[in-house]
């Protein structure tokens, strides 16, 4: 079989781990990217925890953040299980890490600014 003419960039990658405490927040709309960024992954590892949202999103609330959560379990779930089968794809979402040294060094600098 014949390589695609204008191959997807992350169709190579089948294992992904992220992240993110520091930088912009992954959300919803993000996870569908990714999804469609890597459509051969076959397992998926996100790490991230509340301060992270609560850093970039004013007003988030914990209620807020678990519906977000909800969602994109929902959502990685329904698409990893429509593309590779019940049971055959490895998510793992870690949404409740600690907060990290350089999240508390931010949060301070920011209370004495």
């Amino acid at each position: 079989m014949a390589a695609p003419l204008n191959p997807i960039p992350g169709e190579s990658l089948r294992h992904l781990t992220l992240t993110k405490y520091t930088s912009t927040p992954l959300t919803l709309p993000g996870f569908a990217s990714l999804l469609k960024l890597f459509p051969n992954l076959e397992s998926f590892s996100f790490t991230t925890n509340f301060f992270t949202y609560d850093y970039q999103f004013q007003g988030l609330t914990k209620d807020i953040y678990e519906e977000e959560i909800a969602m994109v379990n929902r959502l990685v779930q329904t698409e990893m299980t429509d593309r590779l089968g019940l049971g055959r794809f490895n998510w793992m979402g870690e949404w409740h890490a600690a907060v990290t040294e350089e999240q508390r060094l931010r949060a301070g600098i920011m209370r004495s600014g």
